[in-house]
Parts: structure tokens; sequence; C-alpha cells
């Protein structure tokens, strides 16, 4: 079983325990709003993520698409990149991307 610790969340998202986007992703979690988490492993190691997400403030609406990879090694994982389809998407570390990595992690 490959691990992504939450180090390499904090680190990836350029977050603490603290920062808006953790705050925030963290609740996004456990609000249940990632509705879709899938993976397909490709030969190099590399794993593909796409995820749903129910946008917070407009929940009937087509929910957020996180995309990414991680690079498996020694049962560890190593965060590539992500991607939201959110406004605040483009900077890699908004709370949808956080609820994802979360939810890998656990």
């Amino acid at each position: 079983m490959s691990v992504l610790s939450l180090s390499d969340v904090f680190k990836y998202a350029h977050c603490t325990p603290d920062t808006r986007n953790f705050v925030e992703g963290e609740q996004v979690l456990l609000a249940k709003h990632v509705i879709l988490c899938g993976k397909i492993e490709k030969d190099d190691g590399i794993i593909a993520i796409k995820s749903l997400v129910i946008q917070s403030s407009h929940i009937r609406e087509m929910p957020h698409e996180i995309t990414g990879e991680l690079h498996c090694e020694n049962k560890k994982l190593h965060i590539i990149q992500f991607i939201c389809t959110s406004k605040a998407g483009a900077s890699e570390s908004c709370k949808h991307i956080v609820a994802v990595l979360l939810h890998l992690n656990r």
C-alpha cells in the first residue's frame, strides 16, 4: 500500500493547519463534497487521479473537476501536479485540491 504523507500535502499546497486553503479543504472533505476520486496506474510508476468536488457556493451546478498525477516510488507517493477547474484552481493549492489530497492521505 502506497502512502501520501500529510507533510507532502502541506508542502505541495503551501499550507499549514492554520492556512485558509487547508481549513477550507478540510471542511470540504468533512462535508463529503469529494464525490468521486479515481485512479489509473500507468506502467512508469505514475498514478493519474481524477476527482469531482461539489461546488460549495453552487451545489446544484456541475462539480469542479480535479486532475492530478502522483509518482509511486518505494511505496511512497510523490505529488507531481494537480489542477482544478475552479477559479482558484490555477494556483494548484485551492481548497478543492487540498480536499482531494487529504482524501488520498486518509
